[in-house]
This record gives C-alpha cells, structure tokens and sequence, in this order.
C-alpha cells in the first residue's frame, strides 16, 4: 500500500471512532516496512489524529506509535487534548506518562517541546489539575507533603528562584514515572516552565 493510501484509510478509519484499526494499520506499517516508514507517515499525520492513537494508550502494551513520535507532534497532540473535554484527565496523564517516560525518552525534550508551544504550559497545568495543592506544596517546601503548607502563594520570582536550590527529594525519590516525577522535572529542569 503506497503511502497516501495509508494515510488516508488511517484517517478514515479514525475518522469513523476506529481507533484501534487505524493503531493496527500504522502497526503493520512498522513491522513490514520498519520505524522510519511509520515515523514518515506520522509526520503527514495532522495532530488531531495523533492525538486519537496515542491518547487511547493501553499501559498492558506497548505502543510503537507511543515509541515514535516526536517531542514535536507529541507536543501539538498533548496541546488539542482540551478538545476532549476529558474531565478526569485520565487519557492526558497516561498519554504523557507513556510518552515522555519511555525508555529511550529524554523527558526534558518533551518538556521543552510543551513549552514551546503555546497552550503547553496550560496542557501541564491540566495534567496537574487533581494534584494542584500537592504540587503547589513542592513548589513552596520542596516536598509534596501539604502537611508543611503555610497558605502563602509564592511570587513568580520565589518560585523561580526556588529552583536553584538543593532538591529537598532526590530525583531517585520521586522517579515514579507519573505525576510527581513530572513535577520534580520541571521544577529542577525546566524551571521556567514549572513557574
């Protein structure tokens, strides 16, 4: 199958709430052709439909499209998530835990990529959202204990001062590949992004 047509059943199929034959048919793609075929083809992909394969990420399996993208179109996909309307922002934090925690990943270069593109720091807010008093606690204590909480919000330059300190938790401590991780990341690697 040339690569137009791919492109086009993928989209159709997507289009039509497929979601799990058109990961099939970008999956088939790898395996015949290889990873540079599919990372050509998701190039072509508009965002809306990596965002469809990729946010319907099932943590039982690996995903090879998961494994691919680039910081770039992993960053356009995560900034139309919005669109969704996913409440709970159970597809946005398992999209970004699969993403940027893969094992060849350099989760600074997603990071960045987020923070790149307009709507991405509001996307990490997002992702954040449930755990806002938590994060806003390792924001002032560099712990994410609210028990340490005094109520004050810290100024923009507090809080980008405060990442120059010495981590009260060890990245080690926090590697969880989820949300505290994150959290932990951008606070000490992408500090203007975390502020």
């Amino acid at each position: 199958m040339n690569e137009i047509a791919l492109i086009q059943q993928t989209q159709s199929l997507i289009a039509a709430g497929d979601i799990v034959g058109a990961e099939a048919i970008l999956v088939d793609l790898a395996d015949r052709e290889g990873d540079k075929a599919l990372m050509v083809v998701l190039e072509q992909l508009p965002p809306k439909d990596i965002l469809a394969v990729i946010r319907e990420y099932d943590p039982s399996k690996d995903s090879v499209i998961n494994m691919l993208i680039t910081p770039e179109q992993f960053a356009r996909a995560v900034v139309i998530e919005k669109r969704y309307k996913d409440l709970t922002r159970t597809h946005l934090r398992g999209m970004v835990n699969s993403i940027i925690f893969r094992e060849d990943a350099d989760p600074i270069e997603f990071l960045n990529a987020l923070g790149d593109l307009e709507g991405g720091a509001e996307a990490l807010a997002d992702y954040f959202s449930d755990k806002w008093s938590r994060v806003e606690s390792f924001a002032r204590t560099g712990t994410f204990d609210t028990v340490e909480d005094d109520g004050q919000m810290l100024s923009e330059e507090a809080l980008l001062a405060s990442a120059h300190v010495r981590p009260v938790l060890q990245h080690e401590e926090v590697a969880d590949h989820d949300w505290m991780e994150l959290a932990w990341l951008l606070r000490y690697q992408c500090p203007d992004l975390f502020g």
